[in-house]
C-alpha cells in the first residue's frame, strides 16, 4: 500500500492537470496490457482480475465509458461531454478475451484492444515475457551468455547468480524493473539483454531471442495463458458489441527509429493484416511504446487511421490532437487507490 500511495503522489505531480482543467471537457484513456496474475511481472503490465473489476466500478462511476474511436470523436464534438473514459489494451493477450471481456460485459463497459498482428496465432509468449521467464523463474542457467549482435559479440556473466535458490526466485515475483532497479545479476542481465533485443531490427529480434532460449535450454512457448490471441480468439473478441479492435503495427517496433518506408510498412501493413483478420475496418491506432516523434503521426493519418494514442501520462483536456491523445498507464492498484488518483488529477 505504501508503494501504491507513493506512485499515486508521483502520478499526481507528473500530470499536474487539476488546475489546467478549470471546468473544460476532459477525459481519461487508461492503458492496460494483461488482466492476469503471472508468476513474474518485471514490466509491471499485469492487473489482477480483482483489481480490474474494482477499476471498472470506479471508472464507470467517474465518467461515461466509450470505445477509443467514440472518445476521440466526442473530444472534438460541438458539445463534448464534461468527462469521459476510453479503456484500452495493447498487444492482444489472450486474457483480454478470457478474463477481461467477461468483466467488461458484467459491468457493461466498452473497451478498445490494439492488436500486434505478427504474433496473432503464434502459439508462444511474447518475446519480452519469455525473456523474463527465462531469467526470473529458471533455477539454473549457464554462467555466460554470448550474442552476436550487429557484428559485435555481447557477453553477460551471471556469476554466482547462474544458480538461484527457491528463495531468490520467489524474490523476483514482486520485482519491477522501473520501480526497483537491478538488485541481482539475473534481473540486471534481463534488463540489459532486453535493451539489446529491443534496439535490434525487428526482423532479427526473434532470431536473437531464439539463441537466448537455446542457451537457457528453455521452452519457447511458455504458458498458454500468456500467449497472444489466435485468429479465432481475435474473432470472438472483436465480435463482442463492447469491443473495438485497433491497430498496433505488425511487429511492435519503436516507430520513430525507423526509416519512413519501414514505418509505413509497419503501420499500413498492420492495418491491412488486421482488416483481413477481422473482416471490417480498423480506424484507431496505438503507438508501440507510445513513441510518436517526427512524422510518425502523419504516417498514421496517411495509413487511414482517424485517431491514435500515445503513452504520455496526461488526461486529455480540451480538443487535443486526435493523433496524439495521451493515456494513463494502469498498474495493479486497488479501486480505492485509483479513486484517490482521479480525485487528485481532476478534483472529483
Amino acid at each position: 500500500m505504501k508503494e501504491a500511495l507513493i506512485e499515486t503522489a508521483r502520478q499526481a505531480v507528473r500530470l499536474g492537470v487539476r488546475a489546467s482543467i478549470m471546468g473544460r471537457p476532459h477525459g481519461l484513456v487508461p492503458m492496460y496490457h494483461r488482466i492476469a496474475e503471472p508468476s513474474v511481472d518485471p514490466w509491471d503490465i499485469a492487473v489482477s482480475p480483482r483489481h480490474f473489476a474494482e477499476h471498472l466500478e470506479v471508472l464507470r462511476d467517474w465518467a461515461r465509458c466509450r470505445t477509443f474511436a467514440d472518445f476521440a470523436t466526442a473530444l472534438h464534438g460541438d458539445e463534448p461531454e464534461k468527462r469521459s473514459v476510453a479503456i484500452t489494451f495493447d498487444d492482444g493477450y489472450v486474457d483480454n478475451l478470457t478474463t477481461a471481456l467477461p468483466l467488461l460485459e458484467k459491468h457493461d463497459v466498452p473497451a478498445t484492444v490494439f492488436i500486434l498482428t505478427s504474433t496473432i496465432g503464434a502459439g508462444r509468449e511474447f518475446w519480452w515475457d519469455a525473456l523474463a521467464r527465462v531469467f526470473l523463474t529458471t533455477p539454473r542457467l549457464p554462467r555466460m551468455l554470448e550474442l552476436e549482435i550487429g557484428g559485435e559479440t555481447r557477453r553477460w556473466n551471471l556469476g554466482d547468480g547462474a544458480d538461484c535458490t527457491p528463495e531468490e526466485l520467489r524474490s523476483f515475483r514482486d520485482w519491477r524493473i522501473k520501480r526497483d532497479g537491478p538488485r541481482h545479476s539475473r534481473d540486471r542481465t534481463l534488463g540489459e539483454v532486453w535493451l539489446a533485443l529491443f534496439s535490434s531490427p525487428r526482423d532479427i529480434t526473434e532470431e536473437l531471442f531464439g539463441r537466448v532460449i537455446a542457451w537457457a535450454g528453455a521452452d519457447r512457448a511458455g504458458s498458454a495463458d500468456g500467449h497472444p490471441l489466435t485468429i479465432a480468439e481475435l474473432g470472438r473478441l472483436g465480435g463482442s458489441r463492447l469491443i473495438e479492435i485497433g491497430g498496433h503495427t505488425m511487429r511492435h517496433p519503436p516507430l520513430d527509429t525507423l526509416t519512413r518506408k519501414d514505418a509505413e510498412r509497419e503501420i499500413a501493413g498492420g492495418r491491412r493484416e488486421l482488416v483481413e483478420m477481422i473482416g471490417r475496418d480498423v480506424t484507431t491506432f496505438a503507438y508501440p511504446f507510445g513513441r510518436h516523434g517526427g512524422r510518425v503521426p502523419d504516417l498514421v493519418r496517411e495509413a487511414g487511421f482517424s485517431a491514435a494514442c500515445t503513452a504520455a501520462q496526461f488526461l486529455a483536456v480540451g480538443k487535443v490532437d486526435p493523433y496524439r491523445i495521451p493515456r494513463l498507464i494502469m498498474r495493479d492498484w486497488d479501486g480505492d487507490t485509483l479513486a484517490r488518483m482521479l480525485r487528485q488529477f481532476a478534483g472529483a
